[in-house]
């Protein structure tokens, strides 16, 4: 009776995480408000402040999940 003591296959349980709602709101896109060259430098400034704040949300999102993979790190 060799296979009743066989060893019983590996079970693997994925358990659902909540991401924190402050890391999944969207991104906002600074909308054209002007019609002069200095309104268009105003609007290239706040759209680069948009990209470094959303990727900056984004790249707390990766270390939370890293966190969540490796809790012992």
């Amino acid at each position: 009776m060799a296979g009743c003591a066989a060893t019983p296959p590996t079970v693997i349980e994925y358990v659902p995480v909540a991401i924190p709602e402050h890391l999944m709101v969207d991104c906002p896109v600074p909308a054209w408000e002007g019609g002069t060259y200095r309104d268009l430098a105003a609007l290239a400034l706040r759209r680069e402040t948009a990209l470094l704040d959303c990727n900056a949300r984004w790249g707390s999102l990766r270390r939370y999940q890293e966190r969540i993979l490796n809790p012992s790190d």
